[in-house]
């Protein structure tokens, strides 16, 4: 993943399809499909910090996309408590 405005809709379609996710990421804009992803791992998104105009994820979303990876991957040595808004 890179700075966020660059990162293709797939990559996060990727994530959800290896994860198994009850999500269906064809009927959701990019940012939408980001929060859902965040969402499941029970993390919180802020419209204001992880979106920015144009449909795009910001790097603070990114950060969340991807500790929610972890999360649901079940890397025990990951804290549900630290986000990407703590940094």
């Amino acid at each position: 993943m890179s700075s966020g405005s660059t990162e293709p809709k797939r990559i996060f379609e990727m994530i959800v399809e290896e994860l198994g996710l009850a999500i269906e990421p064809d009927k959701l804009t990019k940012p939408n499909l980001a929060h859902q992803i965040v969402q499941a791992a029970d993390l919180q998104w802020s419209v204001v910090t992880c979106e920015s105009s144009g449909g795009t994820v910001t790097r603070i979303g990114l950060d969340l996309v991807w500790q929610s990876v972890v999360i649901l991957m079940g890397d025990s040595d990951f804290s549900h408590e630290t986000t990407a808004l703590d940094t």
